[in-house]
């Protein structure tokens, strides 16, 4: 018989003896169809039961893994705890940071660049008594092993791999306090205006500050990976600095890329003339960026920020969407939809 979506199939992992129970998803028919059989994965302790549904709707073994996990991870739909794993043959950035989303039941390891197969043991073997711990709490920093630091947000779980701990669990108590009033009570702090015992772990406190942002702004929206690499190179280039307004506007306007349509407001030949105002924002060449808004324009189509992004290199966001507004303000160019 053909898939059918919602049918019940058992899987027995050859290697542990643990027992799978999994509702067929319609990705497992359109896999089937493509490559005769869909790609299931679940994380077993130390290793990887790769499985899938065949065309006629039959359960299949396929192998079990113990090394390579990131690329595994990356190439087949794999359950860990009933959260879906989502990650990339190559971490995006150099951060340590695996995010769980209780609501849509996703670990993503995407901006994850330590060991895959250390983070999924730990999520497997700790999420349930995380979430019977931290699961109604809005706001929480905590140490939740020695190894990992965990930050909550609303429906959100970071966890953040520590190499070595230089604060106590107090001191992130001091940060949570902060956390707790929200992105406007960070943007106003700088080293001088904080309390004292916050004062002593600054560095972290900055770098806890843009996992933060990312947990409130970015990971909610599930973006795909090319707008997270530029989200994350972004941040990564601010790292060590406290968060400002412009930074969040920025972060805002780049989860809402694909929406924000940039319109010409005047003559092409005054557009082009806007390299003075690309000099104040270290924009050395603008010349496939004009020509992409002209064009655009003199076909009557439109042309996203998404579509602009794709032009530039990560490390010019901040200053292209600097660059941007200016134009805004000078009334050369429209920012519809934001």
């Amino acid at each position: 018989m053909p898939i059918v979506v919602g049918q019940v199939v058992v899987f027995k992992c050859p290697k542990c003896g643990k027992v799978e129970t999994y509702t067929v998803r319609r990705e497992d028919a359109e896999e089937a169809i493509s490559f005769g059989a869909s790609k299931i994965g679940f994380f077993h302790r130390n290793h990887i039961f790769l499985c899938g549904i065949n065309s006629r709707g039959e359960p299949i073994l396929r192998s079990v893994e113990v090394s390579n996990m990131r690329t595994i991870c990356s190439n087949n739909r794999v359950y860990a705890k009933d959260f879906l794993v989502v990650c990339e043959k190559d971490a995006i950035g150099n951060q340590k940071i695996a995010v769980a989303d209780i609501n849509k039941k996703i670990l993503d390891l995407r901006c994850y660049s330590d060991s895959v197969n250390r983070i999924l043991s730990f999520f497997s073997k700790e999420i349930d008594s995380i979430l019977a711990k931290y699961g109604s709490l809005e706001c929480v920093i905590t140490m939740i092993h020695k190894d990992f630091d965990m930050i909550k947000l609303n429906n959100g779980i970071a966890l953040i791999k520590v190499d070595r701990r230089e604060y106590s669990k107090k001191e992130l108590g001091y940060i949570e306090s902060i956390f707790r009033e929200g992105l406007d009570k960070i943007v106003l702090l700088d080293k001088n205006k904080v309390d004292e015992n916050v004062r002593r772990v600054y560095d972290l406190f900055i770098r806890y500050s843009w996992y933060f942002i990312l947990l409130k702004l970015v990971f909610p929206k599930t973006p795909d990976s090319e707008m997270l690499s530029k989200v994350i190179c972004f941040v990564e280039k601010k790292i060590n600095m406290m968060p400002r307004q412009t930074d969040i506007e920025n972060i805002r306007m780049l989860m809402e890329a694909e929406n924000i349509i940039i319109k010409p407001l005047v003559k092409p030949q005054t557009l082009g003339m806007t390299k003075p105002i690309a000099t104040l924002f270290n924009l050395t060449d603008i010349t496939d960026l004009v020509n992409a808004i002209l064009e655009a324009h003199r076909r009557d189509r439109e042309i996203t920020l998404k579509y602009l992004l794709g032009i530039i290199s990560c490390e010019e966001i901040d200053n292209f969407i600097g660059f941007l507004r200016e134009l805004e303000k000078h009334r050369l160019i429209e920012l519809r939809g934001r």
